[in-house]
């Protein structure tokens, strides 16, 4: 789950350092899924990677990589292998808790989980295409390859995080062969679903901060600024030309704790 607290509220136990200019934006969205609220609006992983396949399928920017139909399909489903987990494909289902009460964020899940869902997504997207099957198993080994740098792990998930790894650099190896697709071509894929994936998850969380994305579109990094309801993007991916175009999308969420049935809404997006 994405967390979106409503009127967040301050976390004696958690304290952040204040930051001159824009924040990295996963900076944004790790504080957001740690902050204490009386409610929170919960995005499943599924609907928040079809957010990023919205996204991407609406670049238009010659700046950013052009995006074909089964990339954009296989960016929305990024993050499938998520509804293994009940909560995460039934809003009827009860969110799982975390230690501090909050319903757990998906950064708050073991090796054993994540490694599982991480996995079954990757079979989905490669079942879309051997291209899209590629970059969805790079982008969750730069991931693990980020907790063992990071040591995030205890001994046992770290000993698993590395065979999840030797298994898809062989299937990244087969695909690869299969397609034909050359390490540029795959290192813009993997650029692209990690841009959509942060930017979805900076919307879905409610973030308010101007934000900096790592990744770099003709030598530029991408900045975000919200004013109110617009979200604008420069470089934006969805310019052409002179013409910015102004980008209409939406994410399914589902607010907790609901009185009777969960309440199911959509929250917009205006993006530039």
């Amino acid at each position: 789950m994405i967390l979106h607290p409503i009127d967040p509220k301050p976390c004696p136990t958690i304290h952040y350092e204040p930051r001159p200019g824009a924040l990295p934006a996963w900076v944004a969205i790790a504080q957001r899924q740690k902050q204490c609220a009386q409610s929170w609006w919960l995005i499943a992983q599924p609907d928040h990677a079809n957010l990023s396949g919205d996204l991407a399928a609406n670049f238009l920017s010659p700046l950013f990589p052009r995006i074909d139909g089964s990339i954009a399909k296989a960016i929305a489903n990024h993050d499938a292998g998520w509804a293994m987990f009940p909560a995460e494909a039934n809003p009827n289902d009860p969110p799982m808790i975390a230690d501090d009460f909050k319903p757990r964020s998906f950064i708050e899940f073991p090796p054993e989980d994540f490694l599982r869902a991480w996995t079954r997504s990757i079979e989905r997207a490669e079942t879309i295409s051997p291209a899209g099957g590629v970059m969805v198993s790079r982008h969750f080994c730069w991931l693990g390859r980020l907790r063992l740098k990071e040591q995030m792990d205890d001994e046992s998930g770290q000993r698993l995080v590395r065979e999840f790894l030797d298994r898809e650099t062989a299937r990244q190896e087969r695909l690869s062969a299969a397609c034909g697709i050359s390490r540029e071509q795959a290192d813009d894929l993997l650029k692209v679903l990690q841009f959509c994936d942060v930017l979805s998850l900076y919307l879905c969380c409610g973030a308010k901060e101007e934000v900096e994305f790592p990744q770099r579109f003709g030598m530029q990094t991408v900045r975000l600024k919200r004013t109110e309801d617009l979200y604008a993007l420069s470089p934006s991916p969805f310019q052409s030309g002179s013409t910015v175009r102004t980008v209409s999308l939406g994410v399914a969420a589902r607010k907790y704790p609901a009185q009777d049935e969960p309440k199911i809404a959509v929250l917009p997006f205006l993006l530039q």
